[in-house]
């Protein structure tokens, strides 16, 4: 397992959102990456840059397409700090921010592209990874996709084909609210997440019943395997010492995915919200 350590060439934008604002960078292997470093005091607000890492690594375990990334460390001539504004007190030079690598071409998905027919629907080449990044979310506690009509998800379409992206963990493990306090015990909903929302729903009744079931459970016994576990510590040993990351944020976060109740609560709200279309 590596993290590339790239460099920032040349600042594009900062891109306006209502989280992070990533920076969008042109990099050092002249690729276009979407920078994050922390945006208020907190200086715990890095703990999002480490989720970011974790969850990604998870993802590829799980064969869930999603964005490659890299490490990428600020560069003094690569940006004008007037270019700046939620970044503009923490983005320095010699700062490593986390970099989510651009996929061209690709498109949000939102609320409005309902898929309406089995021939749209065929069009996508992985539809059931959504049934998959549904039931990710709940394991890893993403407080964010579904949210207010954010999925954060990517669509390209290459040959006619499309297929989906996972991106943007970085409110995992209760985001905001569970920072350094995140347990087992923090409650499971499925309330403003992906599972429950309109564009989902118009996807997934496509596939019959009992293969959605069958996707859940075949998932779930992956999340019940200890294998993930060294996936995890692999990837935190990837975490920058800049980031002042303490050392028990690890088994904080093996602990909670691996404990056995929240699993299958999991599969009990997943199961019964499936089976209602």
């Amino acid at each position: 397992m590596e993290l590339n350590l790239l460099t920032s060439k040349y600042l594009i934008a900062e891109e306006k959102t209502d989280g992070h604002s990533p920076m969008k960078f042109l990099c050092s292997d002249d690729q276009i990456y979407y920078c994050k470093y922390r945006v208020t005091p907190k200086k715990e607000e890095t703990d999002f840059l480490v989720y970011e890492i974790i969850c990604h690594y998870l993802l590829k375990h799980f064969n869930i397409p999603t964005p490659e990334i890299a490490l990428v460390e600020l560069t003094k001539n690569s940006f004008d700090p007037r270019q700046l504004i939620r970044n503009k007190f923490y983005a320095k030079p010699g700062v490593i921010t986390f970099g989510s690598k651009i996929i061209t071409p690709s498109f949000l998905v939102n609320e409005t592209q309902l898929v309406d027919s089995k021939t749209d629907f065929n069009r996508f080449s992985n539809p059931s990874d959504l049934i998959k990044i549904a039931l990710f979310d709940l394991w890893v506690g993403n407080t964010d996709r579904g949210r207010e009509g954010n999925f954060n998800l990517l669509v390209s379409t290459v040959n006619r084909k499309s297929i989906y992206y996972a991106f943007d963990n970085a409110f995992s493990f209760f985001g905001e609210n569970g920072l350094r306090v995140f347990n087992p015990k923090f409650t499971i909903t499925t309330g403003d997440k992906l599972l429950n929302t309109n564009y989902f729903r118009s996807i997934v009744k496509y596939i019959p019943i009992h293969e959605r079931i069958e996707i859940v459970k075949n998932e779930l016994s992956l999340y019940d395997d200890e294998a993930f576990i060294t996936i995890v510590t692999k990837a935190f040993n990837l975490i920058p010492g800049l980031w002042n990351i303490p050392p028990g944020l690890l088994p904080r976060m093996i602990k909670f995915l691996s404990d056995r109740s929240r699993l299958k609560l999991i599969e009990q709200l997943v199961v019964s919200s499936l089976s209602t279309f």
